[in-house]
Formats: C-alpha cells, structure tokens, sequence
C-alpha cells in the first residue's frame, strides 16, 4: 500500500511538472485548437529543455503529432526562459505571437529572425537578453509589450515599422548600449483599453527608453512626450523618470503631430548635447521661450514649417548653429530670438522668389514676416549677407547689432522703420540696397560705427528723397540702375525648397540642388 502511495505522488509530481503535450525533435509544444499548436517548455519550471545545451533553435512552421500535421502559431509564455546556452532562435512566419517572457535572461542569446506573420510582441519577451545586438521587427507587428527589450544591454539600434501601433511601458529600457531608435507616427501612446492586447499600450512614450544613456539618434512622433492630466500630474512623470532619460542624444527628429505643449520642459533638458533637431515635419505652429537656448552643441535646426512666431530668445546661445531657415508662415521674430548665434553664416528666409528684376531685388515675397525683434540677431558675427523679405515693416532696436562680418544687405520695398542701433558695429558693410521708395525711418545711431562713404542703391526716383533724409543723406545715396553686378551673388528667397535627414545631417533642396545646412552646395 506504502509502494502505491508512493508511485502515485511520484505520478502526480511528474505531472504537475509536465508543460507540453508532446515532444518533436528537440522542442516541445502544446495543442491550441484543433490544427494549431504553440511551442513550450519542458517542464513548469525554467530552464527549457534540461540538461540540454540548447544553442540554436530553429522552430518548424509545421510539425506532425500522431497522424495529424500542426500549425505553429505562437511561442508560448517562458517557452525558452532563462535558456542560457542558447545563441540563436528563427522564427518561422507561421508564428503569429510571441508570448511574455518568452526569451527571458536568455543570456547568450544573439541572433533573432522574427518571422514576418508575428503580430505580438509580449511582455517580458526579450527581458535582459544581455548578448542580443540586433533585432530586426517585421512589418506585421502591431504590438510590443512592455519591458520587451528591457536591459538588453548590447542592442545597439532598433527601427520599428509602421505597423506598430502600440508600445509599452520602458519595452527599451535599460538598453544602455543603444544609439538609434527609430518609432514611427503610427504608435498612439493611449490609456485606451485595447482589449486582448494586455500590457502593450501605455500613455507616453519616453518612459519607454529610460536608463538608454548612449542613445545618440532619436527619432519620434510628436506624442511620444505627451502625457494625460493637468500640469501637476505632468511635474509628478516629470520628477520620476526625467532624471533617468538620454545623456547623449545628438539627433533628434520629430515625425509628426504637434509637441505637448508642457513636453518643452523635457526636450530641452536634452538639448544640451544635441547637434540636430529636425521638427519640420510636426504641425507645431509655435515653440516656447527659451526653447533651444544655449544648446551650445547644436549646429543644424529645422523649425516646423507651420510655425507662426518664433519667441523671445528661442534660440539664442547657440553658438555653433551656422544657419537658420526661417519657415514662410513665421510672422514675426521676436526680441533676442537668436541673440549671441555666433556661427550664424546664412539666414533664409522661405517664399516665394522673384522670377525677374535685379537679383539683388530678389526677396521672399512669399513670406509672412512683418517684424524682426529687438536684439534679434545681436552678436551673430559671423553673417556675411542679408536679405530681408518683402512684407517686413520693422527691424528693432539693434536687430542686427555686432554682426561684424556682414558685407551686403537688401532690405524691402516695405521696410518703414529700423530701430536704435539696428545695424551698429556692422563696420564691414560695403553696400546696402534699400528698395523702398519711402525712405525707412531710422536713428542717429542706427548704422553706429558703419562706414557712411558706403553707397546705399535705391529706386531711381527716390533718390532725392534719400538725400533729403537728415540720417540716410549721410551716406553715398545711388540709384539702383547703377548697382554692380557683384551684387546677384547676395543669398535670396528660397523656391520649392525641401529638408530631409541623411546620416545624421540636414540637407538643404533648392530648386532640386543639394546643399548643407551653411548654404554650400553638395
């Protein structure tokens, strides 16, 4: 009776340790309907396949189980977790989900094909897979879980397709060697239940990549920092997981979609290394104050091409951005927007160019800028030509103040005023062509320390109204007709211009010419 007892706990151990209901080759799989089976374990507890070094697997998209042929249709939760000899696993495309915890602390794993029919990623799956470098995510994802690919401390670069909808709470966290993600407009961070999908979704998206210190290339759409609730609830995420996000980016890109209008705070804690920023693409009509202030690093920015105004000292400090362009729709520049750009070598102004007339004439006409600030482009030494576009009306109190290098200016039909110290210290001006018949108004110290033997070229019949001006008479007043050819070379308007983003770099089509972001032609 004892030996009965006995065999029967041993029956029932045995049993309650037995995960799958039948074994192929070297795996072991569970029915899941009639015709369909998932991959398992071997037993209830970890590691898979005991006593086994298990090194590369290659699951079938079929297997054959007493006469009946099955279709494998998913990896089951844990089916290879903590399997610490394996390197290699390939996903056939019959498989459609990977379960949670699938390949949890697989250590030595490496190498993963995902087959292009897998729909879910789970929770957990990829969890601490130290070894693994690279992933390649099919198209027919949908759904990555969360903490999928947390502290997978070799991956190096993730791009995940436009089929991914949803991504879950810190699935790339503490991927400390990753440099490049790439999330694309389709992800909608909700707090939306969406069913089946259990623990895919979650609200905002930078939790997503904490403790990542290396990530150098960030590429998002705009609601990616966003987050659900008033401004409390925002400084509360804020103080909880701001402190843990990257340390390195040098690129950032914004997809699509307009900034949370409190995620400024954010992204400019980052702006600090960052070389890059590209925000043409989201529908962002204005940026806050201060927004890229001192991103002393930053040498490309590409404002949202909807962009209405660009605020006070938006962009000042950055001391080695050495070209701006400035979108069509921008209505105004606001007082010290690029106070101290140091590096500044061309400002662009978009619209639409002049298809005749002297090209020194040619401004945008498409432009909706009517005002430069006070103190807009103060101490941006390093700009050699201005054209300012047709429409503007006023230029501040020194706009233009330390620009020492700056050699040609056109200023439009439209200008009325230019404030104190406009253009003072711009002391290696050698010609200004001001196409106003209106002589604009201007202080004694607007052009402080400009050389006044310097010719200003304007309409033909205002030039006596240009001598007559107890300020402008001071200078060598000239009609236009007798302007130097020399002159066509000064930067215009912009035509059918686009912006894109080649290895890391802005690049510049004008009229189907490549150019950097300085202005030189590729």
């Amino acid at each position: 009776m004892r030996k009965l007892f006995s065999l029967f706990l041993a029956l029932v151990a045995t049993t309650s340790l037995r995960a799958y209901d039948f074994q192929s080759g070297d795996l072991y799989y569970n029915i899941t309907s009639g015709t369909t089976v998932e991959v398992t374990s071997q037993t209830s507890s970890y590691p898979y396949n005991e006593g086994v070094a298990f090194r590369v697997a290659t699951i079938p998209s079929t297997v054959t189980y007493n006469g009946t042929t099955y279709s494998v249709t998913s990896i089951g939760e844990s089916a290879f977790q903590r399997c610490s000899f394996l390197t290699s696993i390939t996903i056939p495309n019959s498989v459609t989900y990977i379960g949670g915890w699938a390949f949890k602390e697989c250590s030595s794993l490496t190498s993963v094909t995902i087959g292009n029919s897998v729909i879910i990623i789970g929770y957990c799956a990829f969890y601490n897979c130290s070894s693994l470098t690279s992933v390649t995510i099919p198209n027919s994802v949908t759904g990555i879980g969360h903490h999928a690919f947390y502290n997978c401390s070799s991956l190096t670069s993730i791009t995940i397709p436009n089929s991914v909808t949803y991504i879950g709470e810190e699935a790339f966290s503490g991927c400390s060697s990753l440099e490049y993600l790439y999330i694309p407009n389709s992800v909608q961070y909700t707090e939306e239940d969406e069913g089946d999908v259990e623990d895919v979704y979650y609200d905002d998206g930078y939790r997503s990549i904490r403790n990542c210190p290396n990530l150098k290339t960030l590429i998002v759409p705009a609601d990616f920092f966003a987050v659900d609730g008033d401004e409390e609830d925002y400084q509360k995420v804020k103080s909880d997981y701001f402190p843990y996000l990257p340390e390195r980016l040098e690129l950032l890109t914004i997809n699509d979609g307009t900034i949370h209008r409190l995620a400024w705070d954010f992204i400019s804690r980052n702006y600090k290394t960052l070389k890059t920023i590209d925000l043409a693409a989201t529908t962002d009509i204005a940026i806050a104050e201060e927004a890229f202030k001192n991103c002393y690093k930053l040498e490309n920015l590409a404002l949202p091409s909807q962009l209405e105004y660009i605020p006070y000292m938006a962009i000042a400090e950055c001391v080695k951005l050495q070209s701006i362009t400035i979108p069509a729709t921008v209505t105004e520049i606001e007082d010290r927007a690029f106070e101290n750009c140091r590096s500044i070598k061309s400002i662009i102004f978009e619209g639409t160019a002049p298809k005749q007339g002297p090209a020194h004439y040619a401004a945008a006409s498409g432009s909706s800028l009517w005002r430069i600030g006070s103190w807009a482009f103060y101490n941006c030494h390093q700009l050699q030509n201005l054209t300012i576009p047709e429409g503007v009306t006023e230029i501040g109190d020194a706009a233009f103040y330390g620009c020492t290098y700056l050699e040609d200016m056109v200023l439009p039909s439209t200008i009325q005023e230019i404030g104190d110290n406009g253009f003072a210290l711009c002391a290696k001006l050698k010609k200004i062509h001001v196409k106003a018949t209106t002589p604009p108004t201007i202080q004694a110290k607007t052009f402080f320390d400009v050389n006044r033997q310097i010719p200003v070229y304007v309409p033909d019949n205002a030039v006596e109204s240009y001598k007559d001006d107890p300020y402008w008479q001071e200078f060598d007043i000239q009609g236009e007709s007798k302007a130097p050819s020399a002159v066509d070379n000064i930067p215009s308007a912009v035509t059918n211009t686009q912006k894109i983003m080649r290895d890391g770099q802005l690049i510049i089509l004008r009229d189907g010419v490549e150019y950097n972001a300085i202005g030189q032609e590729l």
